[in-house]
């Protein structure tokens, strides 16, 4: 407000520096003027007064003081006027700036709880990465030992596999192996018995007769028998 105040003064001196350059006896020199009945005294006389309100004028302007620009009162008249319009331009502005006036404090006030969000959320970020550089180590050691445990677990996992794998392998090749020494046995034993009662056969055939090789043979055939009956139970 101060500084409109001083602004409004300066105008005001602009608009009254016209005024106050006018000389004083200016009514004067017209009158004499109106009395001079020669166009060629004129013109002199004109000359005349014109050098004359010159030097005067000068004197005048050396001596304005405040006082003396107040008392004029077509200063006076610009001074009212000037603030007149300056109230009035007030008054019908005041609700735009009030308004503008309002919304830029609007503004600010959501800058500066803009400004308060950022920060807090800055602050609260701050601590959030503090608080878990503080812990790292800790879950570190945490994730090392999981792993670890799922490591140990997974390697019990597989041993026990394998064990069951090598165990059902071994049960596997032991029945195998069996079966195979059962059908060696079998085989051989029936390629004995055959090989035997072609030999007999071969004996009986030269030393016997006919009736001692019927009668061997059947005590034979009896024999071999009773040794095959185990063998088949087995």
């Amino acid at each position: 407000m101060r500084w409109t105040l001083r602004l409004a003064f300066v105008a005001s001196l602009a608009l009254a520096a016209p005024v106050l350059a006018q000389p004083e006896n200016s009514d004067h020199e017209v009158e004499q003027l109106e009395h001079l009945g020669d166009h060629t005294g004129a013109v002199d006389a004109m000359h005349e007064l014109e050098a004359h309100g010159e030097v005067e004028g000068h004197g005048h302007h050396g001596h304005v003081t405040l006082s003396g620009i107040f008392a004029d009162g077509k200063f006076l008249a610009s001074l009212v006027s000037f603030f007149l319009l300056l109230g009035l331009g007030v008054y019908f502005l005041r609700a735009k700036i009030r308004a503008g006036l309002s919304a830029r404090k609007r503004e600010i006030e959501e800058a500066v709880a803009e400004a308060n969000r950022v920060r807090a959320e800055a602050e609260a970020k701050k601590a959030e990465l503090e608080s878990r550089l503080a812990k790292l180590d800790d879950e570190l050691a945490t994730v090392r030992a999981e792993l670890q445990k799922a490591a140990e677990t997974e390697r019990d996992r597989i041993v026990q596999d394998a064990e069951a794998k090598a165990a059902l392998l071994r049960k596997d090749t032991k029945f195998q192996i069996e079966q195979r020494m059962k059908q060696l046995r079998e085989d051989l034993t029936r390629e004995t018995v055959v090989a035997a009662v072609r030999a007999a056969e071969k004996v009986l055939a030269d030393k016997t007769t006919a009736a001692d090789q019927q009668r061997l043979a059947d005590a034979y055939l009896a024999e071999l028998a009773k040794v095959a009956q185990p063998e088949v139970r087995s």
